[in-house]
């Protein structure tokens, strides 16, 4: 008898347990299932991304007119502040002439 020759029973058995084990491993049209969905979650990653790079841009034009806007405001509050010291100094000392002016005159 040989013992090489594998019957029907043994071929049968195999194939179960082929079956069993090829169980664990994904399919061909489950794999591109997988691969689809996966193209599509990185395109809608790369399409959030675009928008928040987009959102930055805006940021950053926003933040620069503010900065500049401030910058013109600085400028003037500082330009009202030495307007209002020179009219201060100019009115202590057209008060002083006033002073003079009002006092009784010496004779001479």
């Amino acid at each position: 008898m040989n013992n090489n020759v594998a019957t029907k029973a043994d071929i049968e058995k195999l194939e179960k347990k082929l079956e069993k084990k090829l169980e664990k491993y994904a399919t061909k049209i489950e794999l591109k299932t997988v691969e689809k969905n996966l193209r599509a979650d990185i395109l809608r990653v790369e399409e959030r991304i675009e928008g928040l790079e987009d959102g930055q841009v805006d940021m950053k034009s926003t933040l620069l007119y503010i900065r500049n806007t401030l910058d013109k405001f600085v400028g003037t509050v500082d330009d009202l502040r030495t307007d209002n010291t020179v009219g201060a100094e100019q009115i202590r000392d057209l008060d002083i002439r006033v002073t003079k002016l009002e006092s009784p005159v010496h004779p001479v």
